[in-house]
């Protein structure tokens, strides 16, 4: 899918990045790597921890770090979390995620029957 098939169907591809969040064990991260398969993109997986300093200001420098090297080399961010609420501020900070996207819940398989 190319960004002209996104425009033509009324979806602008995002600017920056996304966040994907949604209860844990939903596919947020599968959902992540699928997308990055479809466009032949590489795909860097980030842990929460490798972005906690241990000083005041060493967070939103790192974060700082992250999204100026995306800038840069132009590409996007497709980030995953079930702990929204805890994201370090300097991430959610305008200019930085374009798009919030919530996962729900996985449905039962009593749900899916018609």
């Amino acid at each position: 899918m190319t960004s002209d098939n996104l425009n033509y169907h009324g979806v602008l591809p995002p600017q920056v990045g996304v966040l994907l969040c949604g209860p844990h064990s939903t596919g947020k991260t599968m959902l992540a790597r699928a997308v990055v398969s479809n466009i032949d993109a590489n795909f860097l997986k980030v842990a929460s921890s490798a972005i906690i300093g241990k000083y005041i200001g060493e967070n939103a420098r790192l974060i700082h770090e992250m999204f100026g090297y995306a800038r840069d080399y132009k590409f996007k961010m497709i980030m995953a979390t079930n702990r929204p609420d805890i994201l370090e501020p300097a991430l959610l900070r305008p200019g930085q995620l374009d798009r919030k996207i919530e996962i729900p819940c996985r449905m039962s398989s009593q749900e899916w029957r018609f």
